[in-house]
């Protein structure tokens, strides 16, 4: 037999789970007017794995600080499936950044949060561990030298096909 019952009310709050954000650069260093860098913003949280589609489509802005402390941006972007959010040439044109100014470049990602996740922000600026890019105005330059094994110049041969492989890479 049954017969009906009643409990008293359960109440219960979800909250917002509470991201990452990290800021990655594709370089450390650039040349004066360089188009190459590309950045990322890496948005994570700690969700079930049924949950991580949440990742995607999440509203990332990148920050920079040029080297007379100057604010340029922000670059706006949304993440993807592995929630990440790439800042390329493309983006920086957009918005209008060139890296015409030689020093040390800093960067922020910024989430303002929304439904699911609470507001996050990747390390400060002036912080040692904030992502920049150093601009320098040259290349810089490279010394290559070529040793042997001993006063008979045994292993030259060899060191001199390493020193030539090596020199292409740099100049490419």
């Amino acid at each position: 037999g049954y017969r009906g019952a009643t409990s008293a009310p359960v109440t219960f709050e979800v909250l917002k789970a509470q991201p990452s954000l990290t800021a990655e650069l594709s370089a450390s260093a650039i040349q004066l007017n360089s188009e190459v860098l590309v950045a990322r913003a890496v948005f994570t949280a700690d969700l079930p794995d049924e949950l991580n589609g949440l990742l995607e489509g999440r509203s990332v802005e990148m920050f920079l600080r040029d080297p007379e402390g100057q604010s340029a941006g922000p670059l706006s972007a949304q993440t993807d499936a592995q929630g990440v959010a790439t800042f390329d040439t493309t983006a920086f044109a957009a918005a209008n950044i060139q890296f015409t100014k030689p020093g040390v470049w800093q960067f922020l990602a910024e989430f303002d949060g929304d439904n699911n996740f609470l507001a996050a922000k990747s390390i400060g600026f002036d912080d040692p561990e904030s992502p920049n890019v150093t601009v320098k105005e040259s290349a810089g330059h490279a010394i290559i030298v070529v040793g042997t094994l001993d006063d008979r110049a045994e292993g030259k041969p060899e060191h001199t096909k390493t020193a030539e492989f090596v020199y292409r890479a740099f100049k490419d």
